[in-house]
């Protein structure tokens, strides 16, 4: 656990914000260095967020990201074994977009239960975090111990077989499985390394994901008073549904109250 730091839900948005008009997915110095621009104006906000905490002494930074309205599960694997005393690559060629070695010394694992391939953020979440741990290395450490991201040491990784939701709801309940089975058990260097299929890394998840709406539901339950709790549901019966997409505006300030939750 003391090696496992778990980003805010609200930091990738922050992050990411004010998408600068030019086109991030092409492979050009252009936008390459727009892109990092862009971050680096970003990062200013959001550096504040581990002034408490050393991210490159992480095994695991864990990021949990929602994109127009989907969440997916991001890991950024030990990324210490990225920093360099001195610089060695050609620090431009390595910004421009999904540049990374053949053999990388470690990886941003992506694990996404409804992928897009339209979705540009999507697109663009290696070099995005690359440009932030440029960024965070540089600020925390590199102006004192003189220390260096080199990018192409992380590689990108997504794993073969990763289950998909069936529908357009599911996709939170998906994260949060994604998180408990990779921190449970965390994929070894070779594992990682040569690409194993989902379903060799956790041939148990289908199983277990069928129990976690009842594992959140218990989580919940456990957090409330009995008459929090039955307040809830009565909402629910007058409402004639459980919480939904159409409920869940009117939902977040009883949720709040009911729950004793900072939001």
């Amino acid at each position: 656990r003391d090696k496992v730091f778990v980003f805010n839900t609200f930091f990738y948005q922050k992050l990411t914000e004010k998408q600068p008009s030019i086109s991030i997915l092409n492979k050009n110095h252009r936008s390459s260095v727009g892109r990092f621009e862009w971050i680096k104006r970003n990062f200013a906000k959001v550096k504040s967020w581990t002034k408490k905490v050393d991210i490159f002494n992480m095994d695991y930074i864990v990021l949990p990201i929602n994109d127009e309205m989907h969440w997916y599960l991001v890991i950024i694997v030990k990324p210490a074994l990225a920093v360099v005393p001195q610089r060695t690559e050609d620090v431009d060629q390595a910004r421009k977009r999904g540049s990374f070695r053949e053999n990388p010394d470690t990886f941003i694992v992506v694990l996404d239960s409804l992928p897009d391939p339209n979705d540009v953020k999507r697109k663009c979440v290696l070099d995005i975090l690359r440009d932030y741990l440029e960024c965070e290395l540089a600020d925390k450490r590199g102006s004192q111990e003189e220390l260096y991201l080199d990018r192409t040491r992380i590689g990108a990784l997504y794993p073969v077989g990763v289950p998909h939701q069936e529908n357009y709801v599911d996709c939170g309940l998906f994260l949060l499985q994604f998180a408990e089975a990779f921190l449970t058990k965390p994929p070894d260097e070779k594992m990682l390394r040569q690409g194993a299929r989902w379903k060799e890394w956790y041939p148990w998840f289908d199983h277990s994901m069928k129990f976690m709406r009842e594992k959140i539901s218990g989580r919940l339950r456990s957090l409330v008073s009995a008459k929090a709790w039955q307040q809830l549901e009565t909402y629910e019966h007058q409402q004639g549904r459980g919480v939904s997409i159409e409920t869940t505006a009117l939902m977040i300030d009883r949720l709040c109250t009911y729950f004793n939750l900072i939001m």
